[in-house]
């Protein structure tokens, strides 16, 4: 038994101690997801070809550099002036900051890495992201962020990308639950975490994003709330009034690897990722690109009701949770949650691979097909939502979403 089959004993047997967890996971402990990558020396997961930098215009070639990431070092500052007072984001050797074209006025986002960092990509990773982000078509990536042009000198690495305007999917998840805690000390009854609409609209693109990686045999390996990226702000309007507050990118291919979908296709075996988002045959290290709708599932999950579906209080017990695949939809944070959402998170949860929805059949499914409409055997709507949902999921910023390592 898997998913929503085997709901019935945890819910009987371990449905206190889940929701224990989830208080906990809700309103206790830091916010920050760490994301460690296990490098073992396996040859399933030595990808370090190269791709040739003609398919993409946009990458300048200067002088070359024996041993460098890109094959040659040339000088950001004389095309983009990089504002080093607007970080848009920081990791391990890591710092995203915005920029600004000299030539054209426009602005975009540089992600400067710091080579040689002990605790950040080491040479191979470094290698093989710059070589996907170089595959990918230039002008249009079909919901990847895209990637404008590389530098390098003899300490950094710069990929210039397009500017997501409107930050990170986890960052908009706090931003209303933080709505909710505002109405709450109001005496109003808020809405959900999000709407199944506005949930809808970003996982389908999310879906797209990820059968235009997949096409080119590119497995993402590290889906999560931090890699979902706004283009703009939230409630932008277009030049047509429509509202583009809610189009987004898929960022960092610095957990990506090349995987053909073929029978004489090793599996990928490195176990990499986010504990909380991990699929589970990543953790057997025997694993395929189904990976990436798995960790989708989780999204889709927190997403709808605030905390993620498997939780422990060490890495090793959200990573056994995860192996199990248990999880439920407590009725108390998921009453009015329509059977189509539910059918849709159940359907990516899959612990056996062969059973979990991918490609076209995800994109026909009725949640994602018909826009998060609602249908007729749904809930009882958000305007009845109870203040104890509230108070289990506030401050997402504090939920611990635990890394493998």
């Amino acid at each position: 038994m898997e998913g929503e089959s085997q709901q019935k004993s945890v819910s009987t047997d371990k449905g206190p101690a889940v929701e224990r967890q989830q208080h906990a996971a809700a309103g206790a402990l830091t916010a920050s997801y760490t994301t460690a990558s296990t490098h073992n020396s396996v040859s399933s997961d030595d990808d370090s070809s190269t791709v040739s930098t003609d398919s993409n215009p946009a990458v300048e070639q200067h002088h070359y550099a024996a041993n460098s990431i890109t094959g040659c070092f040339s000088d950001i500052s004389r095309r983009y002036s990089v504002d080093h007072s607007r970080v848009l984001g920081t990791g391990a050797g890591t710092t995203v900051c915005e920029c600004e074209d000299l030539e054209t006025g426009k602005n975009y986002a540089v992600k400067t890495v710091v080579k040689g960092h002990r605790r950040g990509a080491n040479t191979r990773d470094l290698h093989r992201e710059v070589s996907l982000l170089r595959d990918l078509p230039f002008g249009w990536c079909g919901g990847v962020i895209e990637l404008v042009n590389l530098y390098e000198d003899s300490f950094n690495l710069h990929i210039v990308t397009e500017l997501c305007r409107g930050g990170e999917l986890f960052t908009r998840i706090h931003d209303r639950v933080a709505e909710h805690r505002r109405l709450r000390s109001e005496g109003a009854v808020a809405p959900r975490c999000f709407s199944e609409e506005d949930a809808s609209t970003v996982l389908r693109q999310v879906l797209s994003g990820l059968e235009f990686l997949h096409a080119r045999d590119i497995v993402h390996r590290d889906i999560k709330p931090e890699n979902i990226l706004f283009l703009h702000p939230e409630k932008t309007r277009g030049p047509d009034g429509e509202n583009v507050g809610l189009t987004v990118r898929i960022a960092d291919l610095g957990l990506a690897r090349y995987h053909r979908a073929s029978d004489d296709e090793a599996w990928m075996s490195t176990v990499v990722g986010t504990c909380t988002f991990v699929a589970p045959e990543v953790l057997r290290r025997r694993y395929d690109r189904r990976c990436d709708h798995w960790s989708l599932g989780i999204v889709a999950y927190v997403m709808m009701c605030g905390y993620p579906p498997f939780v422990g209080g060490s890495n090793g017990e959200v990573c056994d949770a995860v192996r199990k695949g248990r999880y439920r939809f407590n009725p108390k944070h998921w009453v009015d949650v329509s059977k189509d959402a539910k059918g849709f998170v159940r359907s990516l949860l899959k612990v056996r691979v062969n059973s979990r929805i991918r490609g076209e059949a995800a994109m026909a499914h009725p949640f994602i097909a018909g826009g998060g409409a609602r249908d007729e055997g749904g809930g009882e709507g958000s305007i009845r939502r109870s203040i104890s949902r509230l108070s289990l999921r506030r401050s997402i910023s504090r939920l611990s979403f635990t890394g493998i390592g």
